[in-house]
Formats: C-alpha cells, sequence, structure tokens
C-alpha cells in the first residue's frame, strides 16, 4: 500500500500522535470524522486528493505496510482515537448479502450471523461495530434472549 511516494503522508501522519509507551494508546490528536464522541475517529486527509483516511487504519497500513482493504481494522482498547499498532487488530467484514432474519422481516442479522455472534469471542463493543449493531444486542444474543430459536435448530 505504501511507497516513498507515501512518505509525505506518513509524516504528516506521525506529526498528529502522541505516542506514548509501547503498550499504552497513542493518541490521534488531528482531524476526526464526526462530532459526536462515541462515533468519533481520527481522519487524515490525503494531499491532492482529499480523501479521507482513518487514522487508525493508516497506522495499521504503516505498521504492516499493506492496505487494509476488505478488513476491518478495531482497536482493541477500545479507544477510537488510538493508533497504536499494537492495539489494532483486523477481521474481515461479515457478508450482507442476506441481511434479513428468517423470523423477522426487518432483522439485520440473518441466523447464521446470530450464531456467529453467538460464538464470537471479544468485546461486545467490539463485536457490535463489525456487524452494525448495539452492544446491547450482542448480549441479548449471548444470554439467549434474542434468536432463542437458533439454539433448537437439530
Amino acid at each position: 500500500m505504501l511507497d516513498h511516494e507515501d512518505q509525505e503522508l506518513i509524516d504528516k501522519f506521525n506529526q498528529k500522535v502522541l505516542t506514548g509507551e509501547k503498550d499504552e494508546c497513542w493518541l490521534w490528536v488531528g482531524g476526526r470524522n464526526s462530532s459526536n464522541p462515541n462515533r468519533t475517529h481520527g481522519v487524515i486527509r490525503r494531499d491532492g486528493t482529499g480523501k479521507a483516511i482513518k487514522a487508525h487504519r493508516l497506522s495499521w497500513a504503516i505498521a504492516h505496510n499493506k492496505n487494509p482493504t476488505k478488513l476491518l481494522v478495531v482497536q482493541t482498547c477500545n479507544n477510537k482515537l488510538c493508533v497504536n499498532p499494537a492495539h489494532l487488530s483486523t477481521t474481515t467484514v461479515p457478508p450482507r448479502g442476506s441481511a434479513k432474519g428468517s423470523k423477522n422481516g426487518s432483522a439485520k442479522l440473518n441466523e447464521a450471523q446470530a450464531m456467529e455472534i453467538f460464538l464470537a469471542k471479544g468485546l461486545l463493543k467490539q463485536i457490535a461495530f463489525i456487524y452494525d449493531i448495539t452492544p446491547s444486542t450482542v448480549y441479548n444474543i449471548k444470554q439467549k434472549k434474542l434468536w432463542k430459536h437458533i439454539h433448537t435448530k437439530g
């Protein structure tokens, strides 16, 4: 993803990061994509195109020297302004082809996704972000309060 032409972008990125110890959050102090503090990620604009790039995705790309296309990059520390590569992990974005539940025509999830959520390891917020649902929905699926019928199939 990154080559010598991107050095200016990398330098610009590094100027907007407050680094700390290896295990601490490295805070993005540059631009943000939202005024809502619960949904705010750091963003940086590529010169010339003006295209916004999420700062944590760029941090991952710099650390791994590859583009995280088709990967969801998430902060394992749950700090949306953290760009420490040690706090970033990737997962594939779940397919959205058939996003309707079999029992509820307005459901955002299908049975397979509900079972994936039930079996998923990790923080509720992280799982919720991946599936574009609320942490309380994840909790209720894990507690068998929602999608109960998927547990009785044989």
